[in-house]
């Protein structure tokens, strides 16, 4: 997504739900990403959000983000061995 989408998807948020805010929304994106199969890269960007903006601790998202990659890793070495 550019800024300009970015921006009109923020918007058409805000409007289905007046009261969320700049925090749902971005909760909202990371939950579209997944279930487009962002993969590790979502988890990871998911821990860092809650640690620098919510101030909580995002080490349930990394752990995600390494059992992803650790799975994909996995995949490629059993696809490599004909397995």
């Amino acid at each position: 997504m550019d800024e300009n989408d970015i921006e009109k998807d923020y918007q058409d948020y805000i409007d289905q739900k007046p009261d969320a805010g700049v925090r749902n929304y971005m909760w909202s994106l990371f939950q579209r990403a997944i279930l487009k199969g962002g993969g590790s890269e979502v988890y990871r960007a998911m821990g860092t959000f809650v640690y620098r903006y919510e101030g909580k601790n995002g080490n349930q998202y990394q752990k995600i983000a390494i059992k992803e990659e650790f799975e994909g890793l996995r995949e490629l070495s059993r696809l490599s061995e004909g397995v």
